[in-house]
């Protein structure tokens, strides 16, 4: 077992481990109750406490046990947060957010590129960057985000230069001018980035398709 994601454990075997990991499994079991079968918590206890007992013998780094309960406590907390939000906004808001791109005017936009595939891989914090549940148990340096250097937030919107008449791709700095003094002019520039966003020459396509859909909306 190389990495760890809680969304592929149910709910109960999350609140489980957030108070059991780390310990020996047959000490953790031993604390098992209910429904929860001991085959799904098993291999992520055994998994712990050995890489435990090779740190401690021969030095052998891992993210640790903190990392672990950290992603934990951000799945279930970020779980109970979209289902209150789901049902309060009576499906107005989706059960899971991340699998889509919400746009300017607050549409969501299902399997939008820059969106979270098959199932809830991220959450978004506060600075609306996406960080990702599923983390490397290798080492400390395979999870930047656990070190507080979270992945930074794609572009979310053109660079209009109004002095300059220009507009510029803040991915790949791609610009397209207009004249000034027409609107019409100003539109077809718009026109042309559109089409620039929708067809960048294979330079970081999933980003700019993810603008693409943020700008204009579809």
């Amino acid at each position: 077992m190389n990495t760890f994601n809680p969304v592929k454990f149910p709910r109960e075997a999350n609140e489980f481990l957030l108070e059991n990991v780390g310990k020996p499994p047959i000490v953790a079991l031993r604390n098992l109750t209910g429904p929860l079968s001991p085959k799904v918590v098993r291999p992520i206890l055994q998994e712990v406490y050995d890489r435990e007992e090779l740190k401690k013998a021969e030095g052998v780094d891992w993210v640790g046990i903190e990392a672990i309960k950290e992603t934990i406590t951000n799945w279930l907390r970020e779980d109970a947060k979209d289902a209150y939000n789901h049902k309060r906004s009576r499906g107005k808001i989706p059960r899971c957010p991340t699998m889509y791109v919400k746009d300017a005017k607050g549409v969501y936009h299902f399997a939008a590129p820059g969106s979270d595939s098959n199932f809830p891989r991220s959450f978004i914090d506060a600075a609306g960057r996406r960080v990702p549940y599923e983390i490397s148990l290798d080492a400390p340096e395979a999870n930047p985000w656990v070190e507080g250097e979270i992945i930074p937030m794609n572009p979310q919107q053109l660079t209009v230069d109004e002095a300059l008449a220009r507009i510029e791709c803040p991915i790949c700095h791609h610009t397209e001018s207009w004249n000034a003094e027409s609107r019409m002019s100003y539109n077809a520039a718009r026109g042309r980035m559109k089409k620039h966003l929708k067809n960048p020459q294979n330079k970081e396509v999933q980003l700019h398709m993810e603008l693409y859909t943020m700008e204009f909306h579809s």
